[in-house]
């Protein structure tokens, strides 16, 4: 007859390395990069010297005056609030989006701001106004 000792050894240190790949993970996606804070500009704005270096994304409307280049594949911006003074300057480079209209647009940039001054975006998505109208109601 075989013993269990040797057995509930080997379970347990089955068990053991489960829960240590498992406490790897965790912390691993509790790192210092892995929460990405969403602002609009003016929230940006208010935190200055706060969001440097920081992977944010920022929501705001696009302003008139965009560049596209497209031999450098790169479209510079500047977003802002719906009636607000404060402004975000953004660089990304990337292919350009569609529609892409001053004063209409809505634009999420995901990046981090430069010692420029400027918004360095990795991500983009334009949000199109047209697809988050509500619905007529029907009363």
């Amino acid at each position: 007859m075989r013993s269990w000792g040797g057995k509930r050894w080997q379970i347990g240190v089955v068990i053991v390395g489960v829960l240590a790949a498992i406490g790897v993970l965790t912390a691993m996606s509790l790192g210092p990069n892995s929460t990405t804070y969403y602002y609009t500009v003016d929230q940006f704005a208010a935190l200055g010297t706060k969001a440097d270096g920081q992977f944010v994304q920022v929501n705001g409307r696009l302003q008139p005056g965009f560049t596209w280049s497209p031999s450098q594949v790169q479209l510079k911006f500047t977003l802002a609030n719906h009636g607000s003074g404060s402004k975000l300057p953004v660089v990304y480079n990337g292919p350009e989006p569609s529609p892409f209209e001053p004063g209409i647009t809505n634009v999420v940039v995901a990046g981090r701001l430069g010692a420029d001054g400027v918004f360095h975006a990795t991500q983009l998505m334009v949000k199109c106004p047209s697809h988050y109208t509500a619905a007529p109601s029907t009363s």
